[in-house]
C-alpha cells in the first residue's frame, strides 16, 4: 500500500492509519518534514476476518499532546472484492464533512484459496503448515450443538466443535504427575463444568484436591501490583490469585 498526501503547506508529523471496521490494521511511520507532498511509500500485507462496509484512510498529524485527524478517506469493500487493484486518488474528508486534500492508494484484494481435497489453504502464512500437530482448535469455551456451520477439513472430515471448559476441567482431573498453569489470572471459584443442574467442583477445590492426591500444583499468575502502594498495595488481582 502506497501512500502520498496532498495538502496545505505546514503540516508536519504525519503518519496514516487503516481500519477495517473497529479494527486498526496498518500505521504507518511517521513523516517529519514540511512539504505539500509527503510520501509513506510503505507496502502491507493484511489478513482480514473483520465485519465493515468499507476501508477507511485516516492521515493524522502526531501532536506532543496526542494526534489529530487531518481527513479520512473510504473505499468501499464492493470495489475489492473482485480481486482487481485498485489505485489512484481519493479525496480526504474531515470530520465536518469538508475536503481537505487526497491521498493516493494502491488496494488489492486476494482471497483464501479453497482445495476440495485438501481443505482450506492459507497462503503467505507466516508459519508453514506441519502435519501431525497435537493442537485442538476451539470456537470457544463452550460451544452449543448446530450453532456453527460445517467447516470442512481435509479427507472429507468435518470440524467437531470442542468445549474448552470441560477439556480443561479433565485434563486436570486426570492428571498423575504435575499441572501447570500459567494466566493472566486465576479465578478460584469458578466452576468448569455447568451443564443442565449439573455444577462441578470450583477450580480451586479442583485443585486442591489434586494437590492433596500428591500431583505437582504449580501456578504462574501475572503479579500486577502497583508503584503507588498506598493506592492498591497488594495490586488489583489480588483477590483472584489465591488458592484455596
Amino acid at each position: 500500500m502506497n501512500h502520498t498526501m496532498h495538502m496545505s503547506r505546514g503540516t508536519r508529523r504525519l503518519y496514516a492509519t487503516v481500519e477495517l471496521g473497529n479494527a486498526l490494521v496498518i500505521q504507518t511511520n511517521i513523516v517529519e518534514m514540511e512539504t505539500q507532498n509527503p510520501k509513506w511509500g510503505e507496502c502491507n500485507q493484511i489478513y482480514c476476518a473483520h465485519y465493515t462496509s468499507e476501508v477507511v484512510i485516516s492521515v493524522k498529524d502526531a501532536g506532543l499532546l496526542g494526534s489529530h485527524v487531518k481527513g479520512r478517506a473510504r473505499i468501499p469493500v464492493q470495489t475489492l472484492l473482485s480481486g482487481d487493484k485498485i489505485e489512484g486518488m481519493h479525496d480526504l474528508y474531515n470530520d465536518n464533512g469538508s475536503k481537505v486534500g487526497r491521498v493516493n492508494v494502491s488496494l488489492q484484494f486476494f482471497k483464501i484459496q479453497r482445495d476440495c481435497n485438501d481443505g482450506w489453504t492459507l497462503r503467505n502464512a507466516s508459519f508453514s503448515p506441519r502435519e501431525n500437530c497435537r493442537v485442538k482448535l476451539y470456537q470457544d469455551a463452550d460451544m452449543q450443538d448446530g450453532f456453527l456451520p460445517e467447516i470442512h477439513l481435509s479427507g472429507g472430515q468435518l470440524f467437531q466443535p470442542s468445549c474448552c471448559w470441560k477439556d480443561i476441567y479433565e485434563a486436570i482431573s486426570n492428571a498423575k504427575i504435575f499441572i501447570y498453569i500459567a494466566g493472566w489470572s486465576v479465578y478460584t471459584k469458578i466452576s468448569l463444568l455447568r451443564y443442565g443442574d449439573t455444577v462441578s467442583e470450583t477450580l480451586g477445590d479442583l485443585l486442591k484436591r489434586k494437590a492433596e492426591e500428591g500431583v505437582c500444583v504449580a501456578l504462574l499468575v501475572w503479579d500486577d501490583r502497583t508503584s503507588i502502594g498506598s493506592v492498591k498495595q497488594q495490586g488489583i488481582m489480588e483477590h483472584m490469585m489465591k488458592v484455596p
